[in-house]
């Protein structure tokens, strides 16, 4: 079952290392994609570990850095949103999910 919720996990981080760095044209720029695929990897390695509330911690660090560096109707935000509506699914906190899965699929 975890192998299915965090399927876009794994599809981020395959496309985030296929993508050339568009528009990431600053030093600044490239330094906030690597950090925000540092903390998708962790979240994505915890979340596979059942361990939800370290993956929490990590998805809410790197959506305002997706937020910021792609904007808001980015598919890589939607992705972030969804894997972080994912991991509040797993918690029980059903609401939060569905609030944050509606967020990405407005996306």
């Amino acid at each position: 079952m975890r192998e299915t919720v965090f399927i876009l996990t794994a599809t981020f981080m395959i496309l985030w290392n296929a993508m050339p760095s568009e528009g990431a044209s600053t030093r600044g720029e490239r330094r906030k994609r690597k950090e925000i695929y540092a903390l998708f990897e962790h979240a994505t390695n915890a979340a596979n570990s059942g361990q939800y509330l370290e993956a929490k911690e990590y998805y809410e660090r790197a959506l305002p850095l997706c937020l910021k560096l792609f904007g808001e109707e980015h598919p890589d935000t939607a992705a972030s949103l969804s894997n972080l509506g994912n991991v509040y699914y797993k918690l029980g906190d059903y609401s939060k999910a569905k609030e944050t899965h509606e967020r990405a699929l407005a996306n």
